[in-house]
């Protein structure tokens, strides 16, 4: 094969991407199918499966029709999904839940918080602490009885949709155990035998072939590998190009995360105390960080509120107007907290608030403190891992709202750091993962450099310093006085 086709597909929170790219990085084909979020009472998110497979067929069509006969160049395909959810099967493999609980539900918080207690704090890594898939798994015996009973397998999301893909019954570490193997202890303590749980394998390893009948149906060559890949945030993290110890990820997608690139995890127990992440990346890395719940989705909110239908030609709109409001939005302070506070200092309760609005703010200053506190939220765990001895030597950002370069240079001028762009995401992690496996690229050193493009660097304003220096110290004054 000339020149290889590599085909990728990510699972977000909020839509499924589908990617088609040639070795070098380039984009040949694209297309993205959205689908909802179920919030059915306070705390309680989920999405349903079938709205995954339906976009996930949907925009694997689409490419597929865009490539046209280049789509006999397509050499594999890489998955990467959001985490941790929960999808029981029964022994046939079908499965019993019609949906699963989000990283952002927090139904088996309790759960998780017993599991603790007796289990020890081993299992926790990915998505926030106590709410991990063996808190998920915990709160399902106990929720769905009659499912649990029923059930021959309890997997993740990732693991569901490799399965419904390929028949395939495997996990990665990112995306499974947050190690190279599950945790028997704590699921011990649940009751479910670990030979229940999909088997762990690395993100490069080909996992098994399309289904020929799925593959027939979109256009696609009969026989075509499938790669086990990562999780979307381990696979953002590539995609940007971070692959060396200290360089740092700020994501601005839904949710809004900062990934360190480390050579050691945090421990468990500062995991559970700060309510951070660690799980394992490529080669021996790890990516630590945490998460401010709300990145994107504070400012989609703010548009959808302010200007009715929330349409990006509005928020470019708003993006405008902020960029006419001086560095600390001329006093007012946006506290972050839609779905309450996440890392460093967890708070479920917590909730957004807009501070120090006079007469004279307009929605310029309030669409600029938007921005800048959720900067400031990024700041906070920034901070807790830097703490740890654990600091940033490069900036790289991703996600939706880092197209905006006026976002680019607020996130730049609160850390204090040159942020670098390159418009890589999860797709071009996947397209990273699939070309180590497929024997494309030598290792992940040689994949990143051929297919990430060297970033556009946003260098920090020193006149903008001070400022965010001093409006990130009121930011933490009103953080602690309305969550004490």
């Amino acid at each position: 094969m000339a020149h290889p086709v590599l085909l990728t597909v990510d699972v977000g929170t909020t839509n499924c991407k589908a990617v088609a790219y040639t070795l070098d990085g380039e984009s040949y084909a694209s297309a993205i199918a959205p689908y909802p979020t179920l919030n059915p009472r306070e705390g309680w998110y989920e999405q349903r499966l079938a709205d995954w497979r339906s976009a996930i067929a949907s925009s694997l069509r689409s490419v597929s029709q865009r490539l046209g006969s280049r789509t006999d160049d397509v050499a594999g395909v890489c998955l990467s999904a959001w985490g941790p959810g929960l999808v029981l099967l029964d022994a046939g493999g079908a499965p019993l839940n019609q949906a699963s609980p989000t990283w952002q539900d927090i139904r088996s918080l309790d759960h998780g918080r017993k599991l603790v207690r007796e289990a020890g704090a081993d299992w926790v890594g990915g998505g926030l602490p106590l709410t991990g898939f063996p808190a998920k798994l915990a709160w399902a015996a106990e929720a769905w009885p009659e499912l649990t009973r029923r059930a021959a397998y309890a997997i993740g999301v990732k693991d569901y949709l490799l399965h419904w893909l390929t028949g395939s019954l495997v996990t990665d570490p990112s995306s499974g155990p947050y190690a190279t193997e599950w945790p028997s202890a704590v699921f011990g303590s649940i009751g479910w035998d670990t030979a229940r749980l999909p088997a762990v394998a690395p993100s490069t390893a080909i996992v098994g072939q399309l289904r020929r009948e799925f593959a027939g149906q979109l256009g696609l060559p009969p026989v075509l590998p499938v790669v086990s890949g990562l999780n979307d945030g381990a696979a953002a993290t590539l995609g940007v190009g971070a692959h060396q110890e200290g360089d740092a990820v700020v994501s601005l997608g839904t949710n809004g995360v900062f990934r360190l690139v480390t050579t050691r995890p945090v421990s468990a127990e500062v995991c559970l105390e700060r309510s951070l992440f660690r799980y394992p990346l490529v080669e021996g890395l790890w990516a630590c960080g945490g998460f401010v719940l709300a990145g994107g989705s504070a400012l989609a909110w703010f548009a959808d509120t302010v200007a009715a239908s929330g349409h990006s030609r509005e928020i470019d709109d708003l993006l405008r107007d902020a960029g006419e409001a001086p560095a600390g939005s001329d006093g007012v302070v946006f506290l972050p907290y839609l779905v309450g506070k996440g890392s460093p200092q967890p708070d479920p309760d917590a909730s957004a608030t807009f501070l120090g609005l006079r007469l004279r703010h307009r929605r310029c200053h309030l669409t600029r403190a938007v921005l800048e506190g959720v900067a400031f939220g990024i700041k906070d765990i920034s901070d807790a891992l830097d703490s740890l001895d654990l600091s940033v030597k490069r900036l790289l950002m991703t996600g939706g709202g880092a197209a905006s370069s006026l976002w680019r240079g607020i996130i730049a001028d609160v850390l204090g750091l040159p942020a670098g762009y390159t418009r890589g995401d999860s797709n071009l992690g996947d397209a990273i993962v699939l070309a180590v496996g497929l024997g494309l690229a030598p290792n992940f050193d040689a994949a990143v450099h051929r297919l990430v493009r060297n970033p556009d660097i946003t260098p920090p304003t020193r006149e903008n310093l001070s400022t965010y220096e001093a409006t990130y110290q009121t930011f933490r004054t009103w953080v602690a006085k309305l969550t004490a």
